[in-house]
């Protein structure tokens, strides 16, 4: 994703930055190495579970617009609680006009049955976790924002070509946009 995003910066205001954060050392290393030649563009090692210490780090002016992107992330923390306070922190960092975009995994109309089947499997991999959660529970990580159209919808209805009927009956990934106003 930092890939794509840095991608942007030449179009993007002289000024603008994309720091990466990831805890992976592998990930850290190619993205490294991707980035190189990027201006603007930066990594640091970092763990969501810390959120201040990665605002600490983080090359931004926190007194001006950003945007944080938690794309594909926030259903690797298994806490609703910590979740939402990770994600409470880092709002609170973002001045007026700030973007928070937010993708996350979802299951539609599964049962708790097959939720917890799809979980075992997924435990068995390097990361170990995965929590779907569902509008309600995306919803609060925008609690004091407002979200922009078409709000917590399936990704593949945000700005399509062509109109997309959402559904959120089969799983799926959900994606928001909010802004500090």
């Amino acid at each position: 994703m930092l890939g794509t995003v840095s991608r942007c910066l030449p179009c993007g205001h002289d000024r603008a930055g994309t720091p990466g954060v990831d805890n992976d050392p592998t990930v850290l290393a190619h993205a490294r190495a991707l980035l190189a030649t990027t201006p603007g563009a930066t990594v640091l090692e970092g763990d969501l579970h810390d959120p201040a210490a990665i605002l600490d780090r983080a090359p931004l002016d926190f007194s001006r617009p950003v945007a944080i992107l938690l794309v594909a992330v926030l259903h690797f923390l298994p806490d609703d609680d910590e979740t939402y306070g990770v994600v409470a922190t880092l709002r609170r960092s973002m001045a007026r006009g700030s973007h928070l975009v937010v993708s996350h995994i979802y299951a539609g109309d599964h049962t708790e049955e097959t939720v917890r089947e799809g979980a075992a499997v997924y435990s068995r991999t390097a990361t170990g976790s995965l929590t779907g959660r569902d509008p309600p529970r995306i919803a609060r990580y925008f609690e004091g924002m407002e979200l922009l159209e078409p709000g917590i919808a399936p990704v593949d209805a945000w700005r399509p070509a062509e109109p997309v009927e959402p559904e959120l009956v089969k799983p799926g990934i959900l994606g928001a946009v909010g802004v500090v106003r």
